[in-house]
């Protein structure tokens, strides 16, 4: 037992000395002038991973002169990016499709995803990279934002709120009630969202607050202060 606790304590320490040794020359390679001190970078048809920079100095003997004649060995397809690098274009991430049996791409702040779903992760793969050198998954989507059409994984609708309660106490003649959208004017250009929707959303939201406020109001005052 005392000899596994040994054998133990001896990996750990030199997994730790290992780490630390890779963010040494992490650093010491984002000081060197020409060596791009980013994740990855799009250069034509392929991608500089940093880290496969990394990888080479230290295969060459940690040999910092050689950092940058490594560079375009660094420099590698699309598609090995994403499968062996574990890069993925943002704003995007992959997803179980609705099946589960197969993957989607989806983009992280607009609840949508690309409008294909891939059997294989290979399809997959090729698409990110696709992506990832700035080219666009074809195919009919909700919207279309800078150039890529896009499906969401939910519609917007106002069936989607929770059902307002019935208030006990009316809204009254309180107005002093803040809300986020009531300066707020629609501006088109995201289609999911319509100015009908976007009014219906203000007003729900008005009548929610006042109702909040004049319910707050009646207990605390018996009514309006």
């Amino acid at each position: 037992m005392r000899n596994e606790a040994t054998v133990l304590r001896q990996f750990l320490l030199y997994e730790l000395h290992t780490l630390k040794g890779d963010d040494e020359l992490r650093e010491q390679l984002r000081l060197i002038d020409g060596v791009h001190a980013v994740s990855y970078q799009v250069r034509g048809e392929k991608v500089f991973v940093f880290e496969k920079l990394v990888q080479l100095v230290k295969q060459n003997g940690h040999n910092l002169a050689s950092a940058i004649s490594l560079i375009s060995q660094a420099t590698i397809p699309a598609t090995e990016v994403v499968e062996e690098w574990s890069i993925f274009p943002q704003p995007y991430y992959r997803a179980p499709d609705d099946s589960g049996q197969g993957q989607v791409i989806c983009h992280y702040f607009f609840n949508a995803c690309l409008p294909r779903k891939y059997a294989d992760s290979g399809s997959c793969i090729k698409d990110a990279a696709g992506l990832l050198l700035g080219y666009h998954v074809d195919g009919k989507g909700d919207f279309v934002y800078r150039g890529q059409s896009m499906v969401l994984r939910e519609p917007f609708s106002l069936d989607c709120l929770p059902a307002q309660p019935d208030w006990v106490v009316p809204p009254g003649e309180c107005t002093a009630v803040y809300t986020h959208l009531w300066n707020t004017d629609f501006v088109s250009g995201f289609a999911p969202v319509t100015k009908s929707l976007f009014a219906g959303v203000k007003l729900a939201e008005w009548e929610w607050n006042h109702a909040i406020a004049a319910t707050y109001a009646y207990i605390s005052y018996g009514g309006c202060p």
